[in-house]
């Protein structure tokens, strides 16, 4: 059964795996867009019905990206239910994020400072950073318990060429998102450590 949830509690950005799946497919900016509204969800606050408020200036502020890339990506979002519009007077938009709830359903699920992290990552990164959340649910791990996972999956699973999982490994490092190490015999597959989430 689908249920739209109209949640009061924007602390967290929550995925679904069926949104990650779709956002997979899509272009980078689409993807960086719909972690943008999530972001500003959370961080300037919504409605009793969820609905809520963030100008272009802030989104292109924050992303560097342009008027053009942002009206392409949100009517990219409206046009696939992952948000609604709904319009008070010139140039004001109020979104909602279209969140559904099925049974036994999983869900990534994040705070405003790692969204922020990954706004500086680039999108094979930030595909990886998801991939692993994905990766923990069906090893059934925990938090901060080890995630192995060979290039293949990677490859595979995220779509991300074998010569850009070094970097996007790299850079999320970087921010601090995760830790990593081989395995024993010192070759792959690595043990990935999601830190913050």
């Amino acid at each position: 059964m689908d249920n739209t949830i109209n949640s009061t509690q924007y602390d967290r950005i929550v995925i679904d795996v069926f949104v990650y799946d779709q956002l997979l497919e899509e272009q980078k900016a689409v993807m960086l867009i719909y972690l943008a509204l999530q972001y500003y969800r959370c961080v300037n606050g919504a409605d009793g019905e969820g609905w809520f408020r963030v100008s272009y200036g802030d989104i292109k502020e924050r992303l560097g990206t342009s008027s053009d890339t942002i009206t392409h990506a949100i009517r990219r979002l409206h046009d696939i239910q992952f948000i609604d519009i709904k319009r008070v007077g010139k140039n004001i938009n109020y979104y909602h994020i279209t969140e559904r709830v099925f049974e036994q359903m999983k869900y990534i699920i994040l705070r405003p400072l790692v969204i922020e992290k990954l706004f500086r990552v680039p999108k094979s990164a930030l595909r990886l950073y998801l991939s692993l959340h994905i990766f923990r649910m069906e090893q059934q791990k925990k938090a901060q318990d080890p995630i192995l996972v060979t290039r293949d999956d990677i490859r595979t699973f995220v779509g991300i060429a074998n010569n850009t999982i070094s970097t996007s490994r790299d850079a999320l490092y970087e921010q601090g998102l995760i830790e990593f190490e081989r395995s024993k015999d010192g070759k792959a597959p690595m043990y990935y450590v999601i830190l913050e989430e």
